[in-house]
């Protein structure tokens, strides 16, 4: 019995070395395959890779700060970043439409920084939290300024360029 244990243990073990082998040659094989591509694209996923890593630092410390200073339990943190971020984005994309921001610059700010900075996914949990503990005016409130808020801070935000702009 014991035999038969081993066997099937040293069995297992040669499946999984079989498969964790084959996954690697594939990976060799879709990467040297495509390695054109990843070349061709790579400066671009660079820069949105560097800004993705300081939105997410900068939503974090933001974030938190905010929930923290504002001692509710109402989801502050993410309102700012949310309305913030609508408002960097607004500004953002109207510089670069304006010609000044390259694409380098809106990638690493809009596509890199500031989608990794604001958080829908976090809005839409805590949006349901709040109104699966019952809180149903704190949840239309929460939704309502994280909708309106970020449509009206995306006007202000194309606004305050086109202002800046012409200084």
């Amino acid at each position: 019995m014991e035999r038969n244990y081993v066997y099937f243990i040293l069995y297992e073990f040669y499946f999984i070395v079989v498969l964790l082998t084959n996954i690697v040659y594939l990976i060799i094989v879709y990467l040297l395959h495509f390695s054109w591509l990843i070349l061709t694209f790579m400066p671009q996923l660079l820069y949105v890779a560097l800004g993705g890593a300081l939105g997410a630092i900068g939503r974090y410390l933001v974030a938190g700060w905010v929930q923290e200073f504002s001692g509710s339990f109402f989801p502050w943190g993410t309102v700012v970043v949310n309305t913030l971020g609508s408002f960097l984005l607004g500004f953002v994309i109207q510089a670069g439409i304006s010609g000044g921001l390259g694409s380098e610059q809106r990638l690493l700010l809009a596509v890199g920084f500031l989608g990794a900075f604001t958080t829908f996914s976090t809005f839409a949990y805590e949006a349901f939290e709040l109104y699966r503990l019952g809180q149903t005016w704190q949840t239309l409130g929460y939704i309502g300024i994280n909708l309106f808020g970020g449509l009206i801070l995306v006007a202000l935000g194309i606004a305050s360029f086109n202002v800046l702009r012409g200084m």
